[in-house]
């Protein structure tokens, strides 16, 4: 964010930016849905209502084998067919080149997917 000129201490000095860490959602036993709903209902919390969040988050941080990107991709699927309730919005980075090579280009496709097949 610094290398980006974001002036990150100002913002957190006037309370207009939080940085939180957050959990890895695939370590919950319940699966990485519900972990990162668990993760939201927390930070939701803590907010001072009426709000609404801007989140980038990394729920699985590492999606470099087959298990861990097919995790994130449930993760993209159900939050992006319920935005409209969420109650925030949130932008997933990654690390391509960091991506498992052989299904890098499939995953990223499935990514796209979801975006575009919202109704």
């Amino acid at each position: 964010m610094i290398r980006s000129s974001i002036h990150v201490e100002d913002l957190k000095k006037k309370g207009l930016l939080h940085i939180r860490p957050v959990s890895d959602a695939g370590k919950y036993k319940e699966g990485p849905v519900k972990g990162f709903s668990c993760i939201v209902k927390e930070i939701m919390a803590e907010l001072r209502s009426p709000s609404r969040f801007r989140m980038i988050p990394r729920a699985i941080p590492d999606v470099n084998t087959e298990g861990q990107m097919a995790a994130e991709l449930e993760l993209e699927h159900t939050y992006h067919s319920s935005f409209d309730s969420f109650g925030g919005s949130l932008l997933c980075s990654y690390p391509v080149k960091q991506i498992e090579p052989r299904s890098r280009g499939k995953w990223i496709e499935d990514i796209l997917q979801n975006s575009f097949n919202l109704e």
